[in-house]
């Protein structure tokens, strides 16, 4: 997940002969680079392994009342849900889809997933259940070693006592929770039990991966930079997911620093860029740009996992990709949401190497930049419905089936994307 969604037209891709009257789909493969955009151009050589998806929004974000909307954004996007307010802010109330997929291709001899950040301080975006956040990692030393321990004989031996003593503390801190528990009310007895649950089951599942043994990616440097932190994720996710240390992961990618995106500019990438992408020409450029730079690391990515011989094919074959935003654009729009998804699709049956296009006729009041949307796009329910099932989680629809839009009309939420699988 990146920020700041994506000037979409720097993103978009409009083949010679299309129209943006109906819905058409295209294959990639038979596109010169030229009429890929400048935004996804990174794209281009691995063009048969990705799908792109132009043409679903935040539908149900822009029902939303309360909160701000960048929160409510973050909120809805992985989990297909309503929002409610805590401490002034907008929380997922269900899980999002990547637990969601955990719990049918997990095991618990495995961590149930992991999730990383690169950059600033991250935010909500990945949810166990209603108000219950997963927090990514931005400590990739401190990851690397949870995950792949310390190196030399000496430094083992203690990595085996620290596991033992991480273990009696564990034991006795879910003792004290059991007994605590007694004493409190309901809502906050159910709190309890759900943390100590997770801390007790995720205790056991590093105790498991702690006896894999698995040849670690390098280290992550002392001094990193921002495409460092972003090649040590890489290595990370390339080696837990070929040593099945886990199944599942996401990414949260701050924002890139603005002189990797162009050497010449200065400010701020979000005031005086992200923010002024409807106005200046000067911020659609910049914000292109940045959606390309995000297109590479997401090449980068696919391309480390390709490299890695699995079964028949390789770990890409047996993996697939997501690339969203926090948000549809810099101006906190929640029309035309990015999406873009790769990999061998292994099992799910899920079409690569394709441009769908879906037109806006959702009858829903949303709000683009100094003007009111009179429609809006596919509701993004349907797309998260659509790589569930196509990653073998059993349903129909994400936990927000319906929303009133304009005049009253109901918006069914609910089934999947016609032609992606």
């Amino acid at each position: 997940m990146t920020q700041f969604g994506a000037w979409y037209d720097g993103w978009k891709l409009r083949p010679t002969g299309v129209t943006e009257t109906g819905a058409w789909t295209r294959g990639l493969a038979e596109l010169p680079i030229e009429q890929f955009s400048e935004g996804l151009r990174p794209l281009f050589p691995l063009r048969s392994r990705v799908s792109i998806v132009d043409g679903v929004s935040l539908v149900s974000a822009a029902f939303e009342t309360a909160g701000r909307r960048e929160d409510i954004a973050r909120a809805h996007a992985l989990t297909g849900g309503r929002v409610r307010v805590e401490a002034g802010r907008a929380v997922g109330t269900t899980a999002s889809i990547d637990q969601r997929i955990a719990e049918v291709i997990g095991r618990p001899d495995q961590l149930r997933s992991l999730q990383l950040a690169l950059g600033q301080a991250p935010f909500p975006v990945t949810y166990r259940a209603d108000g219950q956040v997963l927090w990514p990692e931005t400590d990739l030393a401190q990851l690397h070693h949870r995950l792949f321990g310390p190196t030399g004989d000496a430094a083992a031996a203690t990595y085996q006592t620290d596991l033992a003593a991480r273990d009696a503390v564990v034991t006795r801190l879910a003792s004290r929770l059991g007994e605590l528990s007694g004493a409190l009310g309901v809502v906050d007895q159910q709190k309890i039990a759900a943390h100590r649950t997770q801390l007790v089951e995720f205790n056991a599942r590093m105790s498991a991966v702690a006896k894999v043994q698995c040849t670690p990616p390098p280290a992550p440097g002392a001094s990193p930079s921002y495409s460092d932190d972003f090649a040590s994720i890489v290595g990370i996710l390339q080696a837990a997911f070929s040593c099945d240390l886990t199944r599942v992961a996401t990414v949260q990618c701050g924002p890139v620093p603005i002189t990797l995106i162009d050497p010449s500019m200065t400010g701020d990438l979000q005031e005086d860029y992200a923010r002024k992408v409807y106005g200046s020409a000067a911020a659609q450029q910049v914000m292109t740009k940045y959606t390309a730079y995000h297109a590479q690391q997401f090449a980068q990515l696919m391309t480390a996992l390709d490299s890695v011989p699995e079964g028949q094919g390789t770990l890409l074959d047996s993996t697939l990709c997501l690339w969203v935003s926090d948000i549809a654009d810099g101006a906190t729009g929640f029309e035309r949401w990015p999406v873009v998804y790769g990999g061998g699709g292994a099992g799910s049956n899920l079409k690569m190497g394709q441009y769908h296009y879906l037109p806006s006729t959702t009858p829903m009041d949303g709000w683009g930049f100094n003007k009111k949307l009179e429609v809006m796009a596919t509701p993004h329910q349907k797309l998260l419905t659509t790589l569930c099932k196509a990653m073998s989680v059993d349903l129909d629809a994400m936990p927000m089936t319906e929303v009133i839009g304009k005049d009253c009309a109901f918006i069914d939420c609910r089934g999947t994307l016609d032609g992606l699988a």
